[in-house]
């Protein structure tokens, strides 16, 4: 401890060490002291500008698939019923604090191809009509299927060989099942954030997409995911003990640059 005294003492290491301080500050001063609240609401405020501009685009992605996006956008909780009264109206039906909402509308074209002999089923009725029956199954990929199945049943006016209507009965069932990618992506180029969405199901479209995000800055648990770091190091201003030229060392203001450890973090925006 001595020893290091008696170097601080030194008045060459403290014109060193003044030196390094000033070269320390003022290059951080250059830099910047982090982003301002002028600097999140301009963000926010292109964010919108692009949200109100942008309209729905088709891309393709790394693996050659294509997806649609739009802009996203940024609004606290309380002006979203003004901005985007749908969203809101969704955001109420929620139980539960919602902080990104997306809204997407999308459209299946498909057709049905002409079924003959194979695959269709014809049963005889006890009341003596008959049934024709068919079914049709297809697995496009994992996650992308089609079931459909179809039941007619009818039966003949009595001595003759003509359908009769009133025995006619048709029941069709439909079930799909379609694997639907979304989220959302800063886009690096325009540093906006884009809702994407995709799927590899046959026919699969786009026909609008809309989302926000909520003051994802006031939810703890979101913040909880990316927790603030301890360890910094920076401009340091405050009161505590000092080492004077004399080596004593005494209380008072000090004015320096240090590594600093962060006990609590405080939010006073």
């Amino acid at each position: 401890m001595i020893k290091i005294l008696e170097w601080i003492k030194n008045p060459n290491m403290q014109r060193i060490l003044m030196l390094v301080t000033i070269f320390i500050m003022a290059f951080f001063l250059f830099k910047g002291c982090g982003r301002t609240n002028i600097d999140d609401d301009k963000t926010k405020m292109d964010q919108n500008i692009a949200y109100y501009k942008d309209s729905l685009k088709i891309q393709r992605n790394k693996a050659n698939e294509l997806e649609a996006y739009r802009a996203v956008l940024a609004v606290e909780n309380g002006d979203l019923k003004n901005t985007n009264k749908e969203l809101s109206d969704e955001v109420d039906k929620e139980k539960g604090i919602v902080f990104n909402l997306n809204k997407i509308i999308l459209k299946l074209n498909d057709t049905i191809k002409t079924i003959k002999g194979r695959g269709v089923i014809i049963k005889h009725l006890p009341n003596g009509e008959q049934s024709i029956c068919w079914s049709k199954d297809t697995i496009y990929s994992v996650g992308n299927e089609k079931h459909i199945s179809l039941e007619s049943s009818f039966g003949f006016i009595k001595d003759t060989n003509l359908v009769d209507p009133n025995s006619v009965s048709v029941t069709l069932e439909e079930s799909l099942k379609v694997k639907i990618i979304t989220g959302l992506q800063e886009d690096k180029k325009t540093n906006l954030l884009n809702i994407f969405v995709r799927s590899d199901y046959p026919g699969f479209s786009v026909s609008s997409i809309d989302g926000a995000i909520i003051d994802p800055q006031k939810s703890t648990l979101i913040k909880s995911y990316f927790p603030q770091k301890k360890f910094g190091l920076g401009f340091h201003l405050g009161y505590g003990a000092n080492v004077g030229r004399d080596g004593i060392v005494r209380i008072g203001p000090y004015v320096g640059v240090g590594i600093s450890y962060n006990l609590f973090n405080f939010n006073l925006k």
